[in-house]
């Protein structure tokens, strides 16, 4: 299990972040950064530092033909039916057979940068729920707050420090401080919170069908 206690990260004389912490137990956690805040040195960091521990998704595959390089035959059900929804669209095939393989094979705590320009948000959400099933440990990072939808547990980083962490979706609710961190809200919950404060809603909606039962709901 990776274990960092209030360490200061660097890479030369290079300072990541300041007084990081990260307790990888049973759980997985996103962090959100800035683009060019460093998260993609950090992981690589973190895996230099915890060689037997960690591993970090950052190769392609060297070619194209997945089921090949997956064997496919040998995976199970709900293995092939992943593979068979992520090559569905044919962008980011070696990006994609890489990051298969990594995540049916190895037991290790997963350590994966940004998805954003790999996978859509729905070959996002099939991937992420399966780490989950199996119980896999991963920590993700991203520059993008729509992903902090997939995690129930959140962190922020901005120059060079966690200015935020805990459950995500009490995260959401300290929407000035997220504004004025510049990075905002997912749309369907900015979306519910204005629409509560002129009391169109009740509730915060996650998604965009949790909106419209609210809406049915308040006819």
């Amino acid at each position: 299990m990776l274990e960092v206690v209030n360490k200061t990260i660097k890479i030369n004389k290079r300072i990541l972040i300041k007084n990081f912490h990260l307790h990888l137990n049973d759980k997985e956690i996103v962090l959100l950064g800035d683009s060019g805040s460093g998260k993609t040195l950090l992981l690589k960091q973190l895996v230099k530092e915890n060689k037997n521990k960690a591993y970090y998704i950052n190769n392609r595959y060297k070619n194209t033909q997945f089921k090949e390089a997956l064997k496919y035959n040998e995976l199970d059900e709900q293995q092939q039916n992943i593979v068979n929804f992520l090559m569905k669209n044919q962008k980011n095939i070696k990006e994609k057979i890489q990051l298969l393989l990594v995540v049916f094979n190895n037991q290790n705590d997963l350590l994966i940068d940004d998805l954003q320009n790999i996978l859509t948000w729905e070959e996002k959400e099939i991937l992420f729920n399966y780490l989950k099933q199996e119980k896999k440990i991963f920590f993700y990072v991203t520059n993008n707050v729509e992903d902090l939808m997939f995690f129930e547990y959140a962190m922020i980083l901005k120059k060079k420090k966690i200015v935020m962490e805990g459950k995500t979706k009490a995260i959401f609710l300290e929407e000035k401080i997220m504004k004025q961190l510049g990075f905002g809200l997912p749309f369907y919950i900015d979306m519910s919170l204005q629409l509560k404060l002129y009391g169109v809603l009740d509730e915060i909606a996650y998604n965009k069908e949790e909106m419209e039962q609210l809406i049915w709901k308040k006819k």
